[in-house]
């Protein structure tokens, strides 16, 4: 199997670990190196449906991902990075910055909801090349990721494949 063999690193980072089930690690990336390897990983996923995205970085990345409120997600399959997904938060802690979703549906997301702290997920990729029953259960870890963050309850929005979950204090 051949998984982004350009890749700087060859497993997660050690403190950057927040979970691991079996032969797979999660991964928040806060260092640059695992943040390209997610955009990497990324490019990999979406280039074949969205050739428009080619570029000679072969990376896949915009405003949204250095946004304090963002943080991106590497899921990893015996060393190797198989999956990834961007998890936003629109709260006052963050005084209210925009997510993705919210710069697109804010008066929808105020209209329906009012103004409650949210955690959206986007971005979500899984390489080409890991696909199977291993591939179902990266993508299963994929949206596990938020239950170490809070419980959550789905509200779904349609803006490319956005999940907007409300968060429940």
């Amino acid at each position: 199997m051949r998984l982004l063999s350009n890749a700087l690193s060859s497993k997660p980072l050690p403190h950057q670990i927040i979970d691991s089930v079996k032969d797979y690690t999660i991964e928040v990336c806060l260092e640059e190196d695992s943040k390209i390897l997610a955009y990497q990983l990324r490019y990999a996923a979406y280039i074949k449906e969205y050739p428009q995205l080619i570029n000679h970085e072969e990376l896949l990345y915009d405003e949204y991902d250095e946004k304090i409120n963002n943080r991106i997600h590497l899921v990893w399959y015996q060393d190797k990075p198989v999956a990834t997904v961007r998890s936003c938060i629109w709260s006052d802690f963050y005084n209210w910055q925009d997510t993705e979703a919210t710069s697109y549906f804010k008066d929808e997301i105020l209209q329906t909801i009012g103004k409650e702290n949210l955690l959206e997920s986007n971005r979500y990729a899984v390489h080409p090349d890991f696909q199977g029953r291993n591939s179902l259960f990266a993508q299963m870890l994929c949206f596990r990721i938020h239950e170490n963050l809070v419980e959550a309850r789905a509200l779904y929005l349609e803006k490319e494949d956005c999940l907007i979950t409300t968060l429940i204090r």
